[in-house]
């Protein structure tokens, strides 16, 4: 009466602020709101639902080693201007490379894209012909 799919009106959660409520009933907290909501639970695009994981390959988990590693690598290469510009171009590099991944290429498709400037052919217009008449 007082919700829809679960889910409750704003308008009670008010009303139940205003007479000082203090828990909400546990059937209307939903597990994503929690601490935990987003340990072992990882969405899957492919098929549109949640795979459960095993603790140690949750998304907690793996952005704590991500951010971990990439701030270990911010601070050594922030020390020396070369490695900042080393390190700045090589993060451009693997978000593009990321960016493939989550189009559906091939992580080895993306090295063609840092050839140099010597090994890329340039394409120039044709010389115009003159042409009886012009």
């Amino acid at each position: 009466m007082f919700d829809f799919e679960g889910y409750p009106y704003r308008h009670m959660l008010c009303y139940m602020k205003k007479k000082q409520v203090i828990l909400l009933p546990e059937k209307y907290i939903l597990r994503r709101w929690t601490k935990n909501g987003k340990q072992a639970r990882v969405f899957d695009p492919t098929t549109g639902s949640y795979v459960h994981t095993d603790p140690g390959h949750s998304l907690m988990s793996r952005h704590s080693m991500l951010s971990y590693t990439a701030s270990d690598l911010v601070d050594e290469g922030s020390l020396i201007d070369i490695r900042s510009t080393f390190l700045l171009s090589e993060f451009q590099n693997l978000r593009i490379r990321v960016k493939d991944i989550d189009t559906g290429g091939d992580v080895g498709m993306s090295k063609n894209r840092n050839k140099s400037i010597e090994e890329t052919q340039v394409v120039c217009d044709p010389n115009p012909v003159r042409v009886k008449g012009c």
